[in-house]
């Protein structure tokens, strides 16, 4: 979505919006959901977020808070 790549699924993580507006990664959450890809999961998300498209996919407005926990629990991800 950020990067308009076309990739496998198994290349992809889903990012999704709960009911109460919060945002979760996982595949088989319910709720919107986006598709970023790991290759280069920081890029993805950051031109996702910088044309909105994170938000319009997701049919909410994303608070600049909500996208750095999000960035957050990505980055810790990645390192295990």
């Amino acid at each position: 979505m950020g990067c308009r790549a076309r990739r496998d699924q198994v290349e992809l993580v889903r990012i999704t919006r709960a009911d109460g507006g919060q945002l979760a990664v996982g595949r088989a959450l319910p709720g919107r959901g986006a598709w970023l890809c790991t290759a280069s999961l920081h890029v993805c998300l950051d031109l996702a977020v910088r044309r909105k498209a994170l938000g319009r996919a997701l049919h909410a407005d994303l608070s600049g808070d909500a996208t750095a926990r999000l960035r957050d629990y990505l980055c810790e991800r990645a390192r295990l």
